[in-house]
Formats: C-alpha cells, structure tokens, sequence
C-alpha cells in the first residue's frame, strides 16, 4: 500500500520540501523514517518547509529531521480559508 508521498522542488529559487501520509499510517514512525531516508537522497540545501500552525505531528518530524522554525506565515490554500503556518529550514 501507499503510505503517503515526498516532494521537494524550486520554488523561485528556493527548494521547498512537501509530503502527506495517510490517515491510518499517522503515529507508527513512517514519517520520520520516510523524510530521513528522502533527505539522504535529496541532498540539496538549504531546504524549506511549511507546515500549518495546528498541525504539531508534521511539525515534529520535521525537526526529528534536523528542519528549525525559521519564521511564520499565513497561507490561503485553494479549497480552505486561511491558515497560520510555520516556516521551517533545513541548512545541512
């Protein structure tokens, strides 16, 4: 089955990490393995990230992965209102 996906491309000149798991996969540690096996293979840096201010579990494993808030954020996706957000990089 497939747990979810990984993506990370330029976005103005900044490479921006992306990903998304599935509800029954959340809490088994599939994330954090998925994420610290992407970035041996993607090892272009600095990285960004951005995750919604009301999401802690995405947050964690991005900082489980060595990602620091950097900054916040507010995005407006295309199907949902606005949404606080963190902003998170990843310089080694």
């Amino acid at each position: 089955a497939v747990a979810g996906n990984i993506i990370s491309w330029l976005l103005d000149g900044t490479r921006v990490l992306g990903s998304w798991l599935g509800r029954v996969f959340w809490g088994h540690g599939i994330a954090t393995a998925a994420l610290t096996a992407f970035l041996l293979q993607v090892p272009a840096r600095p990285m960004h990230a951005h995750v919604a201010l009301h999401n802690p579990a995405s947050r964690r494993v991005l900082q489980k992965c060595g990602f620091q808030v950097v900054g916040t954020g507010r995005f407006t996706g295309l199907d949902s209102g606005p949404c606080d957000e963190l902003i998170l990089k990843l310089e080694v």
